[in-house]
């Protein structure tokens, strides 16, 4: 294996260490370095208006109440991500093992903010009142060990 790569994105030729693994590439690693990355995602973040948002699996009905700074879709596949890394237990994670192709799911925004009117406590503060609001049975983890 090479020890460095091209970044399509900032145009270095980096060491491979500073890419990220892809099992669908060719080389197995991402075409832009870690750090070009970082920056399309905080930049696309920083575009985005914080939301409160509920996801709803269609074949069951459960539901999951969440916020973001980012758009819908892209938070839907974050927490795909994270289901299929097996970084989180919860029951969103085990309702998305059975259903996680994004046609199962559907995503709607309970409530927008204009970026900057609302901080990161407010957005959190936002969440608790919407699932108090609808009890959504994939949020019972989360209700119980306090994470948004």
């Amino acid at each position: 294996m090479k020890s460095h790569k091209h970044c399509s994105k900032c145009k270095q030729d980096l060491p491979v260490a500073r890419f990220s693994k892809n099992a669908a590439k060719k080389t197995g690693l991402q075409d832009w370095c870690s750090a070009c990355q970082v920056a399309q995602v905080d930049s696309t973040s920083a575009n985005q208006d914080p939301q409160v948002y509920v996801m709803t699996c269609i074949p069951t009905g459960e539901q999951y109440v969440g916020s973001t700074t980012t758009s819908l879709e892209k938070r839907f596949w974050c927490h795909r991500t994270q289901m299929r890394r097996g970084i989180a237990t919860s029951l969103l994670y085990r309702c998305m093992r059975c259903w996680s192709q994004a046609r199962y799911w559907k995503t709607e925004t309970l409530e927008q903010f204009g970026r900057g009117t609302i901080s990161k406590q407010e957005l959190r503060d936002r969440e608790q009142v919407w699932m108090d609001r609808i009890n959504p049975f994939l949020n019972t983890v989360n209700a119980v060990r306090g994470v948004a």
